[in-house]
């Protein structure tokens, strides 16, 4: 496990190293949000991926963004 702890980072690498552990939806989610933004590599900020269906539950959005 890295340094840092962001969320879905325990997640993901559960998944990736076939860990046998439940990963329940949220923690799915963030996985996915903690992937597709490059593993938080320029930190905690704000995806601005408005279009994208998982936006609503990504955990550092902008609590002012426009939900769509």
């Amino acid at each position: 496990m890295g340094v840092y702890s962001f969320k879905g980072q325990k997640e993901y690498e559960a998944y990736i190293n076939n860990l046998p552990q439940r990963i329940t939806y949220k923690g799915a989610v963030m996985a996915k949000c903690y992937e597709c933004m490059g593993f938080y590599s320029d930190g905690k900020q704000d995806c601005q991926g408005y279009s994208c269906p998982l936006y609503p539950y990504y955990p550092y959005k902008n609590k002012k963004a426009n939900n769509g």
